[in-house]
């Protein structure tokens, strides 16, 4: 069980760090993540990232 909490506070400094680094750089980030423990002792995880890049032609900036 340890390993699993491990891995969700890695996570969770992992969406921080890109949540104060996309507001420096107005840059857009995010993060989806599902975990489902299942009965064979095993965790089902599923992530998906999406970043979107602001560049210096970008009409938006």
């Amino acid at each position: 069980m340890t390993s699993l909490k491990l891995l969700i506070i890695s996570l969770f400094l992992l969406v921080i760090n890109s949540v104060f680094i996309g507001a420096v750089y107005n840059d857009s980030f995010d993060e989806e993540l599902f975990l489902k423990p299942l009965s064979s002792g095993h965790v089902y995880a599923y992530f998906q990232f999406t970043t979107l890049w602001r560049n210096s032609g970008d009409p938006q900036q």
